[in-house]
């Protein structure tokens, strides 16, 4: 569960199995925005807008070998050369929010979406490839239940004006980021791994949609519910006014 307060509202990312009124009705007492995913029951509230969509989901408990294993030729061929690169490095955490959250925002902002906001990226689990000291791509994570779900990929591909950062690099290290997220889930006892939604119709998002079900991961269907209270509806449009996507 990811809990964050930013500015006059309160809001949480939850992950569960099932979700019953006792749960939501708890839950809207204490939040004013609520984003839920359900992996096996609808959930129980008229309240919640319900969508259905669908996740790529990883069983950590597979071994590096395996999980490599998954990808095409190519995949694999990108993933090992990310051992071999000199100055491409992996990190995970965050030492300086401002310079990584000025990183990230570049990210979002150069495909034209909205960033979260900084107080949410500082609450997530942070898994980042730099080149030569520079941050060029990362993935932001929650947990829940058994599960660590990616919320945000993202990468300076768009903007990259260095000639050595070429697009194979930018692909190995996001299958790279990948395989460090489910070994740092098999190390903390964590099942699956979700890489988050894979939007089949959607031509805006079809390159990260191809991109997740490259890996290997199994597509399953989920139920995501959202909740906003009559405060979030109020305050939601000056975010979007200022930048800045919560939904």
């Amino acid at each position: 569960m990811l809990k964050v307060s930013y500015d006059t509202v309160r809001y949480v990312r939850l992950l569960s199995s099932s979700v019953s009124r006792d749960v939501t009705n708890s839950l809207k007492e204490n939040f004013d925005y609520i984003f839920i995913v359900s992996y096996d029951e609808l959930i129980d509230d008229d309240s919640f807008e319900l969508l259905n969509k669908n996740a790529c989901l990883f069983d950590a408990s597979h071994s590096e070998d395996e999980l490599v294993q998954k990808l095409n030729a190519t995949g694999r061929n990108e993933y090992r050369r990310t051992y071999r690169t000199e100055g491409l490095e992996f990190h995970f955490g965050i030492t300086d929010i401002d310079t990584y959250y000025s990183f990230y925002t570049s990210c979002e902002q150069a495909r034209a979406w909205y960033p979260m906001p900084k107080v949410e990226l500082q609450s997530c689990l942070i898994f980042t490839a730099s080149y030569n000291g520079e941050f060029i791509s990362g993935m932001s994570c929650y947990t829940g239940r058994d599960t660590i779900r990616v919320s945000r990929i993202y990468s300076n591909k768009r903007i990259n004006t260095t000639p050595q950062i070429t697009g194979t690099m930018y692909g190995g290290a996001a299958k790279r980021l990948v395989i460090e997220i489910c070994k740092y889930a098999k190390n903390h006892g964590i099942k699956w791994v979700d890489l988050g939604g894979v939007d089949l119709s959607s031509n805006e998002k079809s390159g990260i949609s191809e991109f997740k079900k490259s890996l290997g991961g199994q597509i399953i269907p989920v139920k995501i519910g959202r909740y906003m209270s009559p405060t979030f509806l109020q305050k939601q449009k000056e975010y979007l006014e200022k930048g800045i996507d919560i939904t």
